[in-house]
């Protein structure tokens, strides 16, 4: 089994007759945290969900709309409309993922397009306790180029991103509230593939934002992010890493404060027959503990060490299992999870 990125799909579905079509990704999550005290609410979670993704073509128009909806939120997660241009040249404006490395760009919100059943927490969604900004309001420049059996692809996205409110990194969702037009964002990607025909891919990122707070005396944060990636196939074995260095400028009123924090993760696949799969990730950070940043969110960004399987039982539907042990300041403990994703039609 070899997982394909949600633009892989939905290109396959703008190349068949229709101009348009809908994608569902129902899910059915349930999270258990062992080693937690029977009061923590977060000792056992259920969420039902499904994502929707909506696409539409027409000569070299595009349209994606992404909505998510579940027993605990429901949120717009894209609405773009972008323009093909020559020369492998593509635009997008409207609310969009922000091309930060490997993951956020190749797996989106439909769960059953990656292996494991959580993301790496150094890109975990806003409204999920994440720590970067990974959605923008603004637009997004794809290219592509072409030399000899090699591609190159830049990426280049601006706009506003985010705020933090109530101790949560939030994303602007459409609705034009107070700060967004304090907030800035830009984020530029460069990856090589060294031969089209090949998934083999050799990535760097930069991103740098202005992020309003509604702290007493802290009036925003500027924030940096270096970092680089790769994604590597061989026989049944694929590969990502990537490493992120975040910097940041905090400013009070009367001072600036800088901190630094450098995160890492390495996944594993291992695809034991076309249905069956096994995976493991190393998640690790130097510099996290007691930053001044993430010390201004409620987050869960960790380093942890993980293992599970991946049971597609059907075409278009998969089991999967994970345990994972997390450690954040000076709390360690484990979580089980076990997930039911699909795909329809």
């Amino acid at each position: 089994m070899v997982l394909s990125s949600i633009s892989s799909t939905i290109a396959r579905a703008a190349s068949q007759d229709r101009p348009y079509e809908i994608l569902l990704f129902p899910s059915a999550h349930i999270e258990v945290r062992p080693d937690a005290d029977e009061s923590d609410h977060k000792a056992f979670e259920l969420e039902i969900a499904s994502g929707a993704v909506y696409s539409w073509k027409y000569k070299n128009f595009r349209n994606i709309g992404e909505a998510y909806i579940s027993n605990h939120e429901m949120e717009l997660e894209r609405l773009q409309f972008g323009r093909q241009f020559p020369k492998q040249t593509l635009l997008w404006l409207g609310r969009l993922h922000t091309p930060l490395g490997f993951w956020n760009s190749e797996y989106h919100h439909g769960l059953h397009l990656q292996s494991s059943v959580h993301r790496p927490g150094i890109v975990e969604y806003e409204d999920a306790g994440g720590i970067l900004p990974n959605h923008v309001i603004g637009m997004l420049l794809r290219k592509n180029q072409n030399i000899g059996s090699s591609i190159v692809n830049v990426s280049f996205a601006f706009g506003s991103a985010a705020k933090i409110k109530d101790r949560e990194l939030s994303s602007f969702n459409l609705d034009f509230e107070s700060g967004f037009a304090d907030s800035r964002h830009l984020t530029a990607r460069i990856y090589f593939q060294p031969d089209e025909l090949d998934e083999l891919k050799y990535g760097i990122f930069y991103s740098q934002s202005t992020i309003p707070t509604d702290t007493n005396n802290l009036d925003k944060v500027r924030q940096k992010i270096f970092g680089a990636y790769t994604y590597q196939n061989w026989l049944a074995f694929n590969l990502t890493a990537a490493t992120y260095y975040v910097n940041n400028d905090l400013n009070f009123i009367n001072k600036t404060q800088e901190s630094n924090f450098l995160s890492n993760y390495i996944h594993l696949e291992y695809e034991v027959t076309g249905d069956w799969m096994l995976y493991t990730r190393w998640e690790f950070s130097k510099g996290a503990d007691n930053d001044a940043y993430l010390k201004l969110l409620d987050h869960d960004f960790s380093d942890k060490i993980l293992g599970g399987v991946r049971l597609d039982f059907t075409r278009r539907q998969a089991i999967s299992s994970e345990i994972s042990r997390r450690s954040i300041d000076d709390d360690t403990h484990a979580h089980i999870s076990i997930q039911w994703s699909a795909i329809f039609p």
